[in-house]
């Protein structure tokens, strides 16, 4: 059994700079996924799928990209995270 890991960082300061070039490098390496373990936050957020977040909506949309960026008024930092799709089509997944 091999693993596969998917750098989600770009190099750039803000995700939107490098988004598309790492969404296409984990739908190429690492998409499907075999397994999804996701943790949830006291806010019931998981996967940086923040409630009320700026880009939620287009995280959960069915055409979403692998990746999308998304903020929050309580986190400072913008977030990658992989989109529904991406966890949907998972073999597995596990929330804890």
């Amino acid at each position: 059994m091999n693993a596969t890991f998917a750098l989600l960082y770009g190099g750039t300061a803000e995700p939107d700079g490098s988004l598309p070039a790492v969404a296409a490098g984990l739908e190429q390496t690492a998409l499907p996924l075999d397994i999804a373990v996701l943790g949830m936050g006291a806010d019931m957020h998981t996967a940086s799928l923040f409630p009320g977040a700026v880009g939620l909506s287009d995280a959960l949309d069915e055409n979403a990209p692998a990746l999308v960026a998304v903020r929050t008024a309580d986190q400072p930092e913008p977030r990658v995270t992989p989109c529904r799709r991406a966890f949907s089509k998972a073999q597995a997944s596990a929330i804890y």
